[in-house]
Formats: structure tokens, sequence, C-alpha cells
């Protein structure tokens, strides 16, 4: 039987969360250290955000890992709405653990001294994500396996994209050989239709149904019995019908500029995407 991560009491989140950022900050450290001696000068130039990503990429795919278990864990399979909610999920917790404390301690710091990383809507998602990790530590509950656990799962591509946009833009900058430029753009095309699809199946569709056909309907029947966890359990609430809507935007602002009927811009915006499909999304 697959033994899945949990933080049941709060020394064990606590331990969590700061394991969770001081190892993101010492990877990111150590690559930073790695690419500043490296030959390549696009990775010299850009050691700053290319270990960002490269950091935020593992972390992803740890969430989702971890999420999908925690998902489809035997004891989900045969809960009530009520124990959905009510009764504290360890690995939602402990997912709730491993963002806060990358986010605080590696996160927030690393957007304060990479400017390409002061992106206003992002910086703001991430503080929404910081308010639903906060409440996941008081109130676990299951659904916290796919909001913060395997709705990563579409975020891998996107990491992997923006990533070859942003040494796209510093291989001009530093005049590197055009067949480096012609194989980031390479590489970039051909995992954008790999994040089209996941986006759409994860981010639209199954954010959108999970919201409206489990979370909304678990929690508005549990509220009645749940005491000191109603108010964390209206933030959820909140928070789900926010970030589901910031998906639908982002997906509508797709669409719109795919066909040439909307001309305004986020702000998520960036890189080669703009300049060549009108819309990078981030989530």
């Amino acid at each position: 039987m697959l033994l899945l991560p949990v933080a049941h009491t709060t020394r064990q989140y606590l331990a969590t969360a700061v394991c969770s950022g001081g190892l993101a900050l010492c990877a990111q450290g150590a690559l930073v250290l790695a690419f500043r001696r490296s030959k390549s000068p696009i990775l010299q130039r850009s050691a700053g955000f290319t270990a960002h990503h490269i950091v935020a990429l593992l972390f992803m795919i740890v969430a989702t890992a971890v999420g999908f278990a925690g998902w489809f864990s035997p004891a989900a399979a045969t809960s009530t709405a009520a124990a959905r909610v009510l009764v504290a999920d360890g690995t939602a917790r402990w997912l709730s653990a491993m963002l806060l404390g990358e986010l605080l301690l590696w996160d927030f710091p690393c957007s304060v001294f990479i400017p390409k990383l002061q992106i206003p809507v992002i910086i703001g998602h991430h503080v929404g994500l910081l308010a639903t990790a906060a409440l996941a530590w008081v109130a676990p509950l299951y659904w916290g396996t796919f909001y913060l656990g395997w709705a990563e799962l579409s975020n891998i591509p996107l990491q992997l994209i923006d990533t070859l946009e942003h040494a796209q833009g510093v291989a001009a900058e530093v005049d590197a050989p055009a067949a480096t430029a012609r194989r980031l753009q390479a590489w970039r095309d051909a995992i954008w239709p790999v994040f089209c699809a996941s986006f759409l199946l994860v981010r639209v569709i199954g954010f959108t149904a999970i919201t409206a056909r489990g979370l909304y309907p678990d929690i508005l029947s549990a509220l009645p019995a749940a005491g000191a966890l109603r108010r964390p359990l209206l933030g959820f609430l909140g928070l789900g019908t926010a970030f589901n809507a910031l998906m639908l935007f982002w997906f509508a602002e797709a669409v719109g500029k795919a066909l040439g009927l909307v001309t305004w811009d986020s702000g998520v915006s960036s890189g080669s995407a703009k300049a060549q499909y009108g819309w990078q999304a981030a989530a």
C-alpha cells in the first residue's frame, strides 16, 4: 500500500514548511552558482530566473504526484461529503505546508530580487495560493489534494515554455548562434500544444467541474455541522470561486485573442507566446 506524506500535527506541519522552503532556497543558491560558472552565456545571464523555474518545476511535479495519490486513495473513494470536508486530510495538509513554506521562504523573496518575476497578476495569484494554503492548515479538506496538488499538472508544460521563451530572449541579447535560437523555438513549439490541452482539461474543465460538483455541494451540505470550521470553509468557497473565475477569464482571453476579438492584455502574456499566439496563461 502506498504511504502518502501527511502532516497531522502542528509540529509536522511546521517542520514540512521549513524543510520545503529551506530546500527550495538551497536548490536556488546551488543552481545560481552552477549557472554563473557555466560556459553558456544564456545560463550566465539568466541564472536566477532559470534556477527559480527549475526549482518551481520540481515542486509542481511533487505536488502533482502527491495530489494524484491522495485523490485516488482508497479512503477517498469511500468517504462521505461530511468526511471529505470535516475530517482532516493529512495529505492535503502536507501539500499546504509544502506550498506555504516554499512561498514564504523562497518564492516571494525571489520575486523581490529577480525583476523578471515581478509580474503583478502572478504575484497576486501567489498571494491567493498562500491564503488557500493557510486555510488548508486550519481546515485540510480532501479537495485540497486537487487545488494544492494535481491542479499543478498543467503548470508543468507552462513552466517549460516560460523557461524556453526567456532563454530565447537572452539568446538574442548575448548574440547566441542562430541555431540555438531555432532549437529553443522548436522545443517551445513542441510543448505548446501539450500545455494548451492540459490547461483546457485541468484548469478549465476539471477545475470548473470539481468546484461546482464537488467543493460547493460538499461544503454547503456540511456547513450546519461545521462549528469552528465554518469560516475557513466559507473562505474555501470564496477562493475556489475566485480561482475558477480567473481560469475561465484566462481561457476566454486566449480564445478571444486567437479569434481576433480581444485587444486587452491581462499582463500575463510574455515573450514569443505574446508575439506568436497573443497569450500565455500562468496559474
